[in-house]
């Protein structure tokens, strides 16, 4: 898709600047990475200029291409005889941005983690400068942990935070860290499975009052979008939850083991532990086998049904429960 001229104008106004290129540079920025010496463009961000090849961007990017044909630089706005482009983009983002164009082990196989720090570059970067191959790497590699379908989430649920493609932080913070990334860029997808981890992996104070990250010694705060939609969220979970675990409070007719110490007894039992003296809010949670011990087979078989269909259910109302459209209508 080409960029359309609205898209050119809100990057080039972008900071109130008539122009992409520049000749007074910002004070305090600094050469970075990739700079080159044959390089014949300077991008300058808000920290960082780096030194390098008009004809690179132009091949990766639409958006740049576009843009450099559509402004000529002036001879006399020249900083080590190359015309300087300020860009309105953090100066980290862009230098994991232009590492991966210009050196393609800075971004490893999809079998390899990735920082989130540069996921997220990739992904704000890619998306607003249509790289679309760093787009797409950071997309899928966030969309293999919070995935669209209940299949995939019980994949990324078994893989846990161990096996996640993107690293460098807690699991609870990377599930608060990805949740605000996909509300910024709009990557809506990933936010019904996002926010149900940060309602089910946080406390109640850390959904509102953030985590300490002990790998990075950061604060992760959810941004208010996300904190009010995990917060009203809660009853719903909790109703959805009490769906799944339907089955503990019904006897089939057809129970071998109806009278005392039978399967009444032994739900009763399982769904006290359960619910009391607080109740599961995980509508989600996979069966698990030790719940069939001294149920009859005809319990146990429908107790699975049941569960797997209120899990089926409580999947396709995630969007709404948190205030999003539905599946079917979620674009990203």
């Amino acid at each position: 898709m080409l960029p359309t001229d609205e898209t050119l104008q809100s990057i080039k106004t972008e900071g109130d600047r008539e122009s992409f290129y520049e000749c007074d540079v910002d004070q305090g920025s600094e050469r970075s990475q990739p700079w080159l010496l044959d390089g014949n463009i300077i991008i300058a961000t808000d920290t960082r200029l780096f030194r390098v090849h008009r004809g690179v961007l132009c091949l990766h990017s639409q958006i740049f291409k576009d843009m450099f044909s559509s402004s000529q630089p002036d001879a006399a706005l020249m900083v080590d005889d190359c015309p300087v482009v300020h860009l309105p983009d953090s100066g980290d983002d862009m230098y994991h941005v232009l590492q991966a164009l210009y050196d393609r082990s800075y971004s490893p196989a999809y079998s390899d983690k990735l920082p989130f720090e540069v996921t997220a570059a990739f992904l704000r970067l890619g998306k607003k400068y249509m790289i679309d191959h760093l787009y797409k790497e950071a997309k899928d590699r966030l969309a293999s942990n919070f995935p669209t379908t209940l299949v995939g989430w019980d994949l990324a649920d078994a893989r846990c935070s161990g096996s996640w493609s993107v690293s460098g932080w807690t699991h609870h913070a990377l599930t608060l860290l990805t949740a605000n990334l996909a509300r910024e860029t709009q990557l809506l997808s990933l936010l019904p499975a996002a926010l149900y981890s940060a309602s089910t992996l946080c406390t109640a104070r850390e959904l509102v009052h953030g985590v300490d990250d002990c790998t990075t010694g950061a604060h992760v705060l959810l941004c208010p979008e996300n904190r009010d939609a995990v917060v009203v969220a809660h009853d719903a979970l909790r109703e959805l939850a009490v769906k799944t675990y339907g089955w503990l409070m019904r006897l089939p007719p057809a129970c071998r083991l109806p009278g005392m110490d039978g399967c009444l007894d032994k739900k009763r039992t399982l769904l006290i532990s359960l619910f009391y003296p607080k109740r599961v809010c995980t509508p989600l949670d996979e069966w698990d086998d030790a719940w069939e011990d001294r149920l009859c087979s005809e319990c146990a078989a429908e107790a699975k049904r049941l569960h797997e269909a209120g899990r089926r259910y409580a999947w396709s109302q995630l969007p709404q429960v948190y205030g999003l459209p539905k599946w079917a209508d979620l674009k990203d």
